[in-house]
């Protein structure tokens, strides 16, 4: 299946993908790339016809070999940014609470190597108060430390 994922005539690329926080004691899940300083959540495209729910659920599953349970949706976020001063994109992204079984191994590794082919995908437990991590974007780090409940809608103009 494609993923909703198209660059526009004017070099831009429009993008829906599904992300899923993972919150353990203190801690929070990121991912990033081999050799790259800076971390996001674990997620990735929706594929069309696919609702975002089940989305996250199949990118856990590829990406680190486990089956999550969502919680709940979080926020929606809009997002306009320029990706490595190549293209501005504007994605759609739904985040989700999801939880790791409580016997999965991943929660007492700090550090670990995703399993999806020719990603170069790592994935770290950081502490939530940590201010130094480089995380993009460092705003949705913010608003999603502070989960309350309510499902939030934030916009992000970058450009």
């Amino acid at each position: 299946m494609d993923d909703i994922k198209f660059h526009l005539k004017d070099g831009s690329q429009f993008v829906c993908r599904a992300i899923g926080v993972v919150k353990y004691k203190n801690k929070i899940l990121l991912q990033g790339r081999k050799g790259k300083n800076t971390w996001g959540f674990p997620g990735g495209s929706i594929s069309c016809f696919e609702s975002s729910d089940e989305a996250i659920i199949r990118e856990f599953k590829e990406e680190i070999g486990e089956r999550v349970k969502i919680s709940k949706l979080l926020a929606i976020v809009e997002n306009f940014f320029n990706y490595l001063g190549e293209y501005n994109v504007h994605q759609i992204s739904f985040y989700y609470l999801i939880e790791l079984d409580n016997n999965s191994e991943l929660l007492k590794i700090k550090e670990f190597n995703g399993i999806e082919e020719g990603k170069d995908l790592i994935f770290k437990w950081f502490n939530l108060d940590d201010t130094k991590t480089i995380i993009k974007p460092r705003e949705i780090f913010e608003e999603l430390k502070k989960v309350d409940g309510n499902i939030k809608h934030i916009i992000l103009k970058e450009i």
